[in-house]
């Protein structure tokens, strides 16, 4: 006998023994679809592949399966009765999940037995399910249950099992090759993690990455308190991976940065364009390198909230309107933005920003039409006040003696005892100037006894005793105490305008009704001078008689050069009339001129609200609708007539009068080019306070180095947007990590083979 001869008896010998596992052992998963398929052609039929498996694709194989040939339950399978008088019943498709049907062959086939053949022992035979069609149906029961307990139909099984888990619609076509490599990238996630939620957190609060060394670095001090609380991956793959793939290098740290920074990005750039309209704000400030920085921020509706969003700071090498302009549609175009749905731009008022001629504000889309800054607008009301000298004189003074203070430390301490705090009159932030002067006059008292004691205690210096005692005579005379007190008075008001300008959602309607509502304050004091100016002047003597002082007319002239002689001898109506009315009087100019309507088509888009809109006639709203239209037609399809509609419905409904148009976009939903028309409404600009936030932290991040001129845009993305994508990621547990690392692997930044290897 040949040794081939004795190899396969004794093989045939050994496969008579092997049992037949129990059908129950073997996991059969089951079809995607019932789906018929009436085609007697179909590719999908088992019949076409029938010894000819090899020959099918990986792909195709994958879809044969997940979509075999399952007839509907209304087929006829009587006319393809081959043996014997009885069909095939459809419920058996359902019992055995690897029965397939084949209109060719006219019978049923094992679909698992036939895609995945095993090898035949010698004296074996395939042949009913696997390589010849099942027709005889009275005995179907009782064949399909020998067919299951098979060793075939068994190793078939496990094979199609293998096949479907490695083969899933999102695997590369490395990993369905090799199920391990998958595994490797999962085991290289883990590792980046901790690595990259750590830089995320330096740059979330603001924390310096680098040091002086890498030992002192904060970035690997936190790498290694992790590894102290127990990170034994960290700890496994710093301590073992080769050093060229620890992955803490300066340099990755900044390709990890751009990938969270250009992640952020994304992320806003598509909420952005999902929305129906946006606006652009800037403004520009000098970083502490002395480079000028452009700051942009976008507004847009999300989800019916306003949101406006930082995109980036734009160093600019010339500051004239055509390269800032070029500027901002560059990185509006880097953010893949639709120009064609900007509504709006607001910036401060300079001429290069808002000139009509040849300002930046010319050269956007026609349609994104400029507003002022209201902030900017109300500040500049402050500043006009400077017109008046007795006016610019006080506040010198205050800012005088604030500083004075605020330069020795010891010099606080003698009015620190008293829990005196003083804020320093800063020019543009417009909130801490009203909040100053406010404060200035509250603590008053105690600023002139801190004054005279230091100008008499011997354990002064010569300098202090005499700044003290110029200081003091400045302050504590009639016009100053009073002005203070008029200034302090109206500072208040103009603190909570200010505080309220400073918000998200404010909108051009409320900016405006706020300021409104301050000149019509400002108005009914000037008509009601006499009593408003009795309180002020009342308070001034009660502080006149704490510090000893005694308020009485300044000696006038026959001839005065220097100030008006007014008529009178009664020392309230003298200052009344050189002090208060003169006050009020430029507010209220000043709020009429630089408050006037220059946006009146614009301001057209608030006549929908109802509680506007029901005044009206119905000529007269028509003839909004038709400006509207004129400004935003492109956006509004079919406006004028659901406008009409919706001046109908709400003749017929009553409003409250609380209603805000932003609590108008759901009752508008069925209207949808009202609703877009509302949604433009409160997307217009009414201030620039979130650019001007963004500065505040530029000094904190900006530093001298080669790294922040390059990098610290991404840092300050991170830092300003965790709010509005802290669940951004589906694990919910490192929130913009795990997109991070997809977007840093794939970042064009840098590409990464040893990540990709390993």
């Amino acid at each position: 006998m040949s040794n081939k001869r004795k190899e396969d008896s004794i093989l045939s010998y050994f496969q008579k023994k092997i049992k037949p596992l129990p059908e129950s052992n073997v996991p059969l998963p089951q079809r995607d679809t019932d789906v018929a398929v009436e085609n007697d052609c179909d590719q999908y039929d088992i019949g076409h592949y029938i010894k000819n498996n090899l020959n099918i694709n990986e792909d195709f194989k994958y879809k044969l399966l997940k979509n075999p040939l399952v007839p509907s339950i209304h087929y006829n399978f009587k006319k393809d009765i081959v043996v014997g008088n009885r069909a095939i019943l459809f419920k058996w498709f359902s019992i055995y999940p690897w029965l397939a049907y084949s209109k060719i062959f006219k019978g049923t086939f094992c679909l698992y037995c036939v895609l995945f053949q095993t090898h035949v022992s010698h004296g074996g035979f395939q042949g009913q399910f696997i390589n010849k069609p099942f027709q005889r149906y009275q005995k179907f029961l009782e064949k399909a249950n020998n067919h299951s307990k098979t060793q075939w139909h068994i190793e078939s099984s496990i094979r199609f099992n293998d096949f479907i888990n490695m083969t899933s619609e999102n695997s590369s076509v490395h990993q369905m090759i090799n199920t391990n490599y998958k595994n490797k990238i999962d085991a290289n996630r883990k590792k980046l993690i901790p690595i990259l939620s750590s830089l995320y957190f330096c740059a979330l609060h603001n924390l310096p990455i680098r040091g002086k060394t890498d030992d002192s670095a904060v970035f690997n001090k936190l790498l290694q308190f992790r590894i102290d609380a127990g990170d034994n991956i960290l700890k496994d793959h710093l301590e073992n991976a080769p050093k060229n793939l620890t992955y803490i290098s300066h340099r990755t740290q900044n390709e990890m940065l751009e990938s969270m920074s250009a992640t952020l990005k994304s992320v806003i750039s598509q909420e952005i364009n999902e929305a129906s309209c946006f606006s652009i704000i800037a403004d520009e400030t000098a970083d502490i390198s002395g480079i000028e920085q452009l700051s942009i921020c976008i507004r847009f509706l999300k989800h019916n909230n306003l949101h406006e969003e930082f995109i980036g700071f734009y160093p600019l090498k010339e500051f004239d309107a055509e390269f800032i302009s070029k500027t901002i549609l560059e990185a509006c175009n880097h953010m893949k933005l639709d120009l064609n749905k900007c509504v709006g731009q607001g910036y401060d008022g300079c001429a290069t920003m808002a000139g009509c001629i040849s300002g930046v504000q010319k050269d956007m889309y026609p349609r994104a039409h400029f507003f002022h800054c209201a902030s900017h607008r109300l500040n500049l009301v402050i500043n006009d006040l400077n017109v008046l000298p007795e006016v610019r004189n006080c506040i010198t003074k205050i800012k005088d003696t604030i500083t004075f203070f605020k330069e020795s430390a010891v010099r606080m301490n003698v009015i620190n005892s008293s829990n005196c705090k003083l804020t320093r009159l800063c020019e543009t932030r417009f909130v801490e100037k009203h909040k100053s002067v406010r404060q200035f006059n509250e603590k008053f008292i105690v600023i002139v006894e801190g004054l005279e004691e230091m100008s008499t205690s011997k354990h002064f210096n010569s300098k202090t005793k005499q700044g003290s005692l110029e200081i003091l005579n400045a302050i504590t005379t009639p016009n100053f105490i009073i002005l203070l007190s008029i200034i302090a008075k109206y500072s208040a008001k103009f603190e909570f305008i200010s505080t309220i300008l400073q918000g998200v959602n404010i909108d051009l309607q409320e900016a405006t009704k706020r300021i409104q509502e301050l000149l019509q304050i400002v108005k009914s004091d000037r008509c009601n001078s006499e009593c408003q100016f009795n309180l002020i002047f009342k308070k001034a003597e009660e502080t006149a008689i704490k510090i000893g002082l005694e308020l009485k007319i300044p000696r006038r002239a026959i001839r005065q050069t220097q100030r008006d002689n007014y008529p009178s001898n009664n020392i309230n109506d003298f200052f009344r009339q050189s002090l208060f009315i003169p006050y009020l009087d430029s507010i209220i100019m000043s709020i009429s001129d630089r408050f006037s309507d220059e946006n009146v088509k614009s301001f057209s888009l608030f006549n929908l609200h109802p509680k506007i809109m029901i005044k009206m006639n119905i000529e007269e709203f028509s003839e909004v609708v038709k400006s509207i239209n004129s400004l935003y037609g492109p956006l509004l399809d079919n406006f004028e007539e659901e406008a009409i509609t919706w001046y109908e419905m709400w003749l017929k409904k009553t409003c409250d009068p609380n209603t805000e148009i932003i609590d108008l976009l759901e009752e508008s939903k069925y209207y949808p080019a009202v609703n877009t028309a509302l949604q433009i409404a409160i997307t217009l600009p009414a201030t620039s306070c979130s650019v001007e936030r963004t500065f505040s932290a530029l000094r904190r991040i900006k530093t001298w180095g080669e790294y922040a001129k390059k990098f610290y845009t991404g840092i300050f993305l991170d830092a300003l947007d965790f709010d509005d994508y802290e669940c951004n990621c589906e694990c919910g547990k490192y929130p913009v990590t795990n997109i991070a690392i997809d977007g840093w692997t794939e970042s064009p930044f840098k590409d990464c083979p040893a990540l990709n290897k390993n």
